[in-house]
């Protein structure tokens, strides 16, 4: 998970993915109905971030879930 934690307690609940090492790369989904935008950063801390990609692909449905929420079940499917 890397500082994917640090990322969500900051607010920034679209966050997918952390590395944890190096310069700490993060993938971060937003979607709205059928349009996706997914954002790479880099840097440790959320203030420290910088967008290094941004693309128009649409994550993967499991990246999407949130454990233990309803939001699974109401979510629509992902555009294809």
């Amino acid at each position: 998970m890397g500082s994917a934690l640090a990322f969500y307690q900051a607010g920034f609940h679209e966050v997918e993915i952390c590395a944890g090492t190096g310069v700490n790369p993060c993938i971060f989904n937003y979607v709205r109905g059928a349009q996706c935008l997914r954002v790479h950063t880099v840097g440790e801390q959320p203030e420290d971030a910088t967008i290094s990609d941004v693309s128009h692909e649409c994550p993967p449905d499991e990246a999407l879930k949130r454990p233990g929420s309803r939001e699974d079940e109401e979510r629509p499917a992902r555009p294809g």
